[in-house]
């Protein structure tokens, strides 16, 4: 039995703690959780079955409890619930919103029917939508009651962690590319004052589309949501939409700071718009030390098809890093320009 056939296995023993009777079939190609879509044989209803992976989420309580604190809030907020569909957790037979079982921390997900998951885009207009759509997210938990979220992976997106993480490796780092190392360590603490909650995982595939692909339906993927620096889920998306082009494309990046300024909604000071032009090549620089500390300590994190992959993976995101920061200057003029259409 291979690894996928027993988990589903495991998925149908778990199922019970919802319905009599169901039929599973994996769904998406997210590499953390195990996600299968589930079919209830009573209803013909549709849900989204889950295990949350331990490895990469240690606290699987703390990620629910957060994760239900923002969907909370998200319904509560009236400009949001009208623009998109909040993403509900299904309470089983006891009424919890997950099981424990010796296989791990399950959840079920409410089906959001007539969407679709981009895993590209096919127009500028998604490209615009996509930034708004997590720009409007970030902006309606600029309210969030109560305390600040925690972390929900250890040193996500900062740093020094990352840095620290290096250094108990890098006598083995290839001489190449610590040059890109050196430079991460001269941005310092650049981007670590903590100001928004933020996604922290902005990319296209973590959006719902209507199902005809013009409009967004549905922010999800909410776990890693957490407090951190505004501009790391910009930096987040731009990295992702040049990786998935090949390059850097300033007409890509004037659509994406577009729709996220159009969502934050904030002035566009000096400070916001160096922040912008900068964040991509940080948040790549960061992306890249971290596909190279995972295969120098034996590819722990990052799932690998053959040895070596994680050290190409690092040199890719280390290639944008460069990309971006031979593009600033004319990033620096979109920004500004984006800035004074918005002020009109």
């Amino acid at each position: 039995m291979t690894g996928q056939d027993q988990v589903l296995q495991q998925a149908y023993e778990v199922s019970v703690q919802w319905f009599d009777q169901v039929a599973l079939a994996p769904l998406g190609n997210g590499h953390i959780h195990h996600t299968f879509l589930l079919t209830s044989a009573q209803h013909q209803e549709q849900f989204v079955l889950q295990r949350v992976s331990e490895n990469v989420f240690p606290d699987p309580y703390l990620v629910q409890r957060q994760t239900q604190r923002v969907i909370e809030h998200l319904l509560k907020d009236a400009e949001f619930s009208s623009r998109y569909r909040v993403p509900k957790l299904q309470p089983s037979k006891t009424g919890e919103f997950h099981h424990v079982a010796e296989s791990g921390f399950w959840r079920l997900w409410q089906y959001l029917d007539n969407t679709l998951v981009l895993e590209s885009f096919q127009n500028p207009a998604q490209i615009t939508l996509t930034a708004q759509a997590f720009a409007d997210y970030q902006r309606t938990l600029i309210n969030l009651p109560g305390e600040p979220l925690a972390e929900t992976i250890e040193g996500f997106l900062q740093l020094d962690f990352y840095l620290q993480q290096f250094d108990k490796v890098s006598k083995k780092a290839p001489k190449d590319l610590m040059h890109f190392v050196a430079r991460l360590r001269r941005q310092g603490q650049v981007f670590s004052k903590f100001d928004a909650h933020v996604h922290a995982d902005c990319k296209v595939n973590n959006l719902l589309f209507n199902s005809q692909g013009v409009s967004v339906a549905a922010v999800i993927d909410l776990d890693t949501t957490m407090y951190g620096h505004w501009a790391w889920d910009f930096g987040d998306l731009m990295r992702s939409i040049a990786f998935s082009r090949g390059c850097v494309d300033l007409a890509d990046y004037q659509n994406a700071a577009k729709g996220f300024l159009q969502g934050l909604r904030k002035p566009v000071t000096e400070q916001t718009v160096q922040e912008m032009v900068r964040v991509p090549e940080h948040i790549a620089g960061m992306l890249g030390l971290r596909f190279l500390t995972d295969h120098l300590m034996g590819d722990v994190y990052f799932r690998v098809s053959e040895s070596g992959q994680n050290l190409v993976r690092a040199r890719e995101q280390f290639a944008l890093m460069q990309q971006f920061a031979d593009q600033q200057q004319h990033m620096e003029g979109v920004v500004k320009g984006l800035g004074d259409q918005l002020a009109r």
